[in-house]
Parts: structure tokens; sequence; C-alpha cells
């Protein structure tokens, strides 16, 4: 009977044990796992400041984050206010808003920054890694005597972070709270102070630059700057857009770049080998055409790192040395008329023109300038020329396009399988160099969506082209094999590509070139970007780690080569 009792004793211990230790375990995901996590003490710890009605005008509190990394994204909650505005370390987050209701009937978020999404419950996580101290912390809400916002209204308003969580998408490529003084540095480095918690999308605020090269150099500017993109606008990194004072002459350090006021810091953050972008405009150059210029740098905004960018020319009118001081008289009726116009996502405020190929942005001067000389609708009318030709085989097309640059864009676009190609970031310029005038392809830009990264339009397989895919791509560019002179001709090209700059050996002592180039800045970027370990779009496929990419990247690449080849050198 002992033996028995004592049998079934062990039992009931060891279920109590395993109960207890679940028990533990789910503890602990309530307090550690994913969710959202209160950072505010409650409304009866704030400091409350009232009118003579009793009105709230001002709530203040203070609070500790041990690492603001922990958190993925943030927001405000509020039952039943509908007007405040938010301090953070002193530093104003918003003005007045009135946001809508999104969390319930009686609830509302607050999602007060001016440039992002106004209506979104959820705030960008580095908006507050710009705000956000590592331990103390103060926050203040204001509200206005108008709205005679009593105690009660405000007894649930709080912060809240959510925590990071294994299962949870956007942990996997966060952005870690960084401060530049736990970096060392090896190449350049800008570091940027805004007039403000934060670089807004538009418009432009003041700042300043200082500029340190790795033999510590040191330059300093004025400018302003803004975030830019469509949707990149939303990504842990972003890219921005810099104004400055006066032409900067950046030539002694980005080779044969124009002197120019305005210049881009492009985010490689969609691309883990950090390099496709530059690669398709280093070997653009080596074809002989123009494309943006650039130079790796690692970014510090306020005193937080913010990673690798790479400072690029912008591609305007200046860029190509167009030439518009005639165009501007309203009698100029020359067959020949500087543009540069852009097929991609459209913003009414630009300057834009109308056409089968769809909605054009035109770079050029201001539209003021331009509004009374009929410039836009002869724009319009050439492109509209070049696509009516191209659909008729009996057009002499040689007389429209130049067939050089059509036939190098095209054939860089389907090596690398840019998702993009022909229907975003698509440019076409006429030049009028000497009795000149056709329309070029180009300047190529965009290429972070290459190179077997995602699946959409078949961008992972090494067969297939892009430019007959039929998916929102435009028949012009199928029409232009319609053209037998056309046809040879972009066969010759390639073949030609194909013994020099694109023959294998070059194609990969290229990449390895850029990858020897970024390589002393990968390390703080990877610090700040941790590499993702389960899903992040838009890869098809994550590579382990930076080699495997790089070596996926190559392969990618010489495979294709080689179907191109079967394809058009049979």
């Amino acid at each position: 009977m002992k033996v028995v009792f004592g049998f079934k004793f062990k039992w009931i211990l060891r279920v109590v044990f395993i109960g207890l230790v679940l028990s533990a375990l789910f503890v602990a995901w309530l307090f550690f796992g994913p969710g959202w996590r209160r950072l505010t003490p409650s409304m009866s710890d704030w400091d409350l400041v009232e009118d003579s009605n009793g009105n709230i005008i001002s709530a203040k509190t203070d609070f500790s984050i041990s690492d603001p990394g922990f958190f993925v994204e943030f927001r405000f909650i509020a039952k039943g206010v509908k007007a405040f505005d938010i301090v953070i370390n002193g530093r104003d987050l918003a003005p007045f808003y009135k946001p809508e209701p999104t969390l319930g009937e009686n609830d509302s978020t607050f999602s007060p920054i001016s440039g992002y999404n106004a209506f979104s419950p959820i705030i960008s996580k580095d908006i507050f890694f710009k705000l956000l101290n590592k331990g103390s912390n103060s926050i203040e809400i204001k509200f206005s005597s108008a709205d005679q916002v009593k105690r009660s209204e405000i007894a649930k308003f709080r912060l809240e972070g959510y925590s990071q969580a294994l299962n949870f998408e956007t942990i996997n490529y966060s952005a870690q709270f960084k401060t530049a003084d736990s970096l060392r540095f090896a190449g350049d480095r800008f570091i940027i102070n805004v007039n403000g918690p934060l670089v807004p999308d538009e418009p432009k605020i003041e700042s300043t630059l200082k500029w340190i090269r790795k033999n510590n150099q040191v330059e300093e500017f004025d400018m302003g700057i803004e975030a830019r993109g469509s949707t990149s606008i939303d990504f842990s990194q972003v890219s921005y857009s810099l104004k400055f004072r006066n032409n900067v002459d950046f030539s002694a350090i980005i080779e044969n770049s124009l002197p120019s006021t305005n210049w881009i810091l492009y985010a490689p953050y969609l691309d883990l080998s950090l390099i496709r972008n530059v690669l398709a405009y280093d070997l653009s150059r080596s074809f002989g055409h123009y494309s943006s210029r650039s130079y790796p740098v690692e970014v510090i905004i306020n005193g937080n790192y913010m990673g690798l960018f790479y400072l690029m020319e912008k591609i305007d009118h200046k860029s190509l040395k167009l030439d518009f001081t005639r165009q501007i008289n309203p009698g100029y009726n020359q067959p020949c008329l500087p543009f540069l116009a852009e097929i991609g996502n459209v913003d009414t405020k630009d300057s834009v023109v109308s056409h089968s190929l769809g909605w054009a942005i035109v770079h050029g001067p201001p539209r003021t300038e331009l509004r009374n000389s009929g410039y836009y609708e002869k724009v319009a009318s050439l492109l509209e020329n070049m696509e009516m030709c191209a659909k008729d085989t009996g057009c002499l097309l040689v007389d429209k396009l130049d067939f050089l640059s059509f036939s190098d864009f095209i054939i860089l676009q389907e090596l690398m399988k840019n998702v993009d190609a022909y229907r975003l970031s698509t440019f076409f310029h006429m030049r009028c160099e000497s009795s000149d005038s056709k329309i070029y392809a180009g300047p190529i830009w965009d290429f972070n969506l290459s190179c077997a990264v995602t699946n959409d339009r078949r961008g992972s397989d090494i067969a297939g082209w892009i430019f007959s895919s039929g998916e929102d791509v435009d028949d012009f560019w199928t029409n232009l094999f319609k053209h037998k002179d056309f046809t040879a001709f972009f066969n010759k090209r390639y073949a030609t590509l194909r013994r020099n700059h694109l023959s294998d050996s070059a194609v990969l002592n290229k990449v390895d070139s850029l990858v020897s180039m970024v390589s002393i800045h990968e390390k703080n970027h990877r610090s700040k970007y941790k590499w993702p370990r389960d899903n992040f779009w838009p890869y098809a496929k994550l590579p382990r780690n930076y080699d495997e990419e790089i070596q996926r990247l190559k392969k990618f690449l010489i495979d294709r080569l080689r179907w191109m080849d079967s394809q058009i050198l049979r």
C-alpha cells in the first residue's frame, strides 16, 4: 500500500511541477511576450494643471524605459479626448489634432506626425527613437480650455509600446535604438542636426551637416532636409532629400559629379546586399550612359545612428545638362525639345503631362516659366509620336529613338530582372545636341526590387522577360521588337556587351568591388538593422547572412546571363 501511495504521490508531484512550469511560462509570456505594454503610469500619478473652471490644460509625468529598442511600435490612447498636444522630453511632437475614432466607439488614438498617415493608430518606432531616452523620460499632454477636458475624460490616457516577439514580422528587421558614440567608424559619416524632433516628409526643414571623412577631414554645410519616397516613406530606414543653400561640388569625392544644390541620401533598407542600386548605376555608366553617381556614408541624425546611406546625385535636367533657355520663348518652334520625363508615381503638384504611356512627370524649370510656351503639350506630343511609331512597323523608328540607349536600358532592366521596370521610375529625355532630335531612354533608377529579391511578377525566376510580361507594362516595349532594325541592333549590342562589360568575370568583379566598398560599414549597419530571421518583405526566400545574400546575387546574375544568351545569341 505504501508503494502504491508513493508511486501516486510522485506522479502528483510531477503533475504539480509541470503545472507550475506551464503557469510560469504563461506569466512570462504575459509580461515578456508579444503585446502592447503600458509605458506611462496611471493618471492618478500625473501632475494635473487646471484652469479656473476646472478644465484640464496640462498633465505631466515621468516614466522610464530601459531600452526603447525592446519595442517595435508605439501608440497613444485616450478615451473620449479628441484634441491634445504631446510633448516628450521637452520636444513638441505635434500641434493640436482631432483624430478619427480607431479603438472603439469611445476611444481614439493620436497619430500626430505631419507628413505621415494621420489616421494610423500606430506611430513609427523611428519617430520615438528620435525622442525617447534610455532610462528617464518625461511626457506632457496639453489640452485646450475651449475643449473643456475634465479629469474623468483623461483617466485612461496612456502611452503604449508593442514588445518584440519571435513571430511578429516587423521585429525581424526592426531598427534598434543606437547612439553614435557606441560605434566605431572606418568610413565617412554625416552628422546631421535638425531643428525639430524628426525629419518630416515635407516640407524641408533647416539643418546642419558635418561631413567627417575617413581621414578625419571635416566640412560643414547648412541645408534643408526632408524624407522622400512613396512606399518607402513608412520603412524603418527612409531616404532623404537634401537642398544646400548654394551649389556644392563633391567631384573630388564623387568622381565626375556636377555641382548642385539638390542631393539624395538613399537608404538601402529593402536590399540586404546593400548594393543593388549602385551595381545597376555602375553598369549603366560602364555602358557609356549617365546614371546617378554615389558615395557610401553612415548617417547620424540628432545623435541617433541611422545606418548606411548613399549620397547620390538627384536626377534632374541639370544632371543631364539640358538647356531650356530657348524653350522658354513661346515662339520656339524647332523639332528638338529638351525634356526629361518620368513614368511612375505622379503627385498632382508636379509638372505632369498625359499621353498614351500614362502620366509623365516632367523635370525642368518651374512650371510658371513654361506654362505659356506650350512646352508640356509639346512633350506629350513627342511621347505620343514615339509610341505611335513603335506600333507602326512601317515607321522609321531609328528617326525617333536612340537605339543604343533603348537597347542598353532594356538589357540592364532584364539582366537584373527589375520588377518595377518600364512602369515606375522610367525616364526618357531629349538632348538636342547638334542636330540630334531623338528620344533617349534613361537615366535608369530604382533597382532595389531586382535580382530575385521578390516573387512578384516572377522576379525570382531565371527565365522570362519583364518587358513582355503583360503585367502593367505598356505594349510599347514589346512593339519595339516588331521592328527588325531595332531587334538586329539590340542583339548585336548585347553580344558586344557580353564580350566586355557584361562578361561573367566583369560582372562578378563589379559585385566584389562594391561589396568591398560597403564592408567597412556593414557591421555598424547591422547593429542598427538586425538581420531578419523569419519573414521580411519583399524577399521570396530569406538568406541566412550577408555572405549568402551576395552569393545568391552573383548566381542569379550569371544564371540570368546564361538564359539571355540562349534567347539572344542563338
